[in-house]
């Protein structure tokens, strides 16, 4: 608008410096420059309406885009959120296997030493077989020659067998009880 009007005031200059020109002329020119004045304020008038609806669209697109952002940004918080929560699972898990492995070794390690009591026990209960096979051979003996101190040797080897047999139960009931 300002345009019009600098150009406005040229060519009336213009025109009243050129004093030798005809009124009629300078009517003309005036009535040229008025409706060149109405269609540049008309010009304007439309590109100012366009430059608010370029700015209300632009507006509106940049509502949408932080709109768009925010959404993002909210949808970031819950992904972060999840991984966290994902993290916290697999270090549990891990516990978990952590104590696993502990309880299983702790099972290896007991069975390594009911396996370590039970091959003593069997040991020994071969030991203990072994006198008592002697010790029968002794009461049949003694059985057939009626020897008395071979009857006396006879009641010690049962004694002793009585009580090796009651230590070979109690070491055997030890075992079953671990």
């Amino acid at each position: 608008m300002r345009g019009g009007f600098g150009l406005f005031a040229l060519v009336t200059c213009a025109v009243w410096a050129d004093g030798q020109k005809s009124g009629a002329e300078a009517h003309k020119v005036m009535e040229t420059l008025r409706n060149l004045m109405s269609s540049l304020e008309e010009e304007a008038k439309s590109t100012d309406s366009l430059d608010a609806a370029r700015v209300s669209q632009c507006a509106e697109v940049q509502s949408k885009q932080q709109a768009a952002m925010a959404q993002q940004k909210a949808a970031l918080t819950i992904l972060d959120t999840d991984l966290q929560e994902y993290q916290a699972a697999v270090e549990e898990a891990q516990g978990s296997i952590d104590q696993i492995n502990a309880t299983a070794q702790k099972w290896n390690d007991e069975a390594s030493t009911v396996q370590r009591i039970t091959r003593d026990r069997d040991e020994s209960f071969g030991k203990e077989q072994s006198e008592l096979n002697s010790t029968i051979l002794r009461v049949g003996k003694a059985l057939r020659g009626a020897d008395a101190k071979s009857a006396l040797d006879l009641r010690q080897s049962l004694s002793d067998f009585a009580h090796k047999k009651d230590a070979v139960e109690q070491v055997h009931r030890d075992s079953e009880v671990r």
